[in-house]
């Protein structure tokens, strides 16, 4: 399982993630729809960030604009050939996007899970 609980016991909130890291990078603007459709079928989120790529000077040719955007994914390997198709499907690769996805194992990634807090009574329990 990708996600599992804090090694060495006692009570620990500590979860440790493995799977692979997918980095999406294109054109500006076009980063949040290609995660939706990731997200629509199984990547639980991603980090989007702003990104330049560098221009030769004078350089007035069509192609990936010098304004990027970029997002890390972690995912479970098995679900990427499943999170390509839906980001292909997406548009991440037209003509519109200049998406590039390159991919890396994560060995171990820790997160922190805190305690889920008591759900505040419904407004039917009240009345009962």
């Amino acid at each position: 399982e990708w996600r599992r609980r804090g090694e060495g016991g006692g009570g620990s909130r500590r979860t440790f993630l493995t799977g692979m890291n997918l980095e999406f990078a294109c054109n500006e603007g076009r980063a949040g729809e290609v995660v939706k459709a990731a997200m629509a079928v199984g990547a639980s989120g991603a980090t989007i960030g702003k990104a330049k790529l560098p221009q030769r000077s004078g350089a007035e040719e069509p192609g990936p604009s010098p304004a990027r955007e970029t997002a890390t994914l972690m995912v479970p390997q098995e679900r990427i050939p499943v999170i390509l198709e839906a980001i292909e499907k997406a548009g991440a690769f037209d003509d519109r996007t200049h998406g590039v996805v390159t991919s890396h194992p994560v060995t171990k990634a820790f997160t922190y899970l805190p305690r889920a807090a008591k759900a505040a009574p419904t407004p039917e329990a009240k009345a009962g």
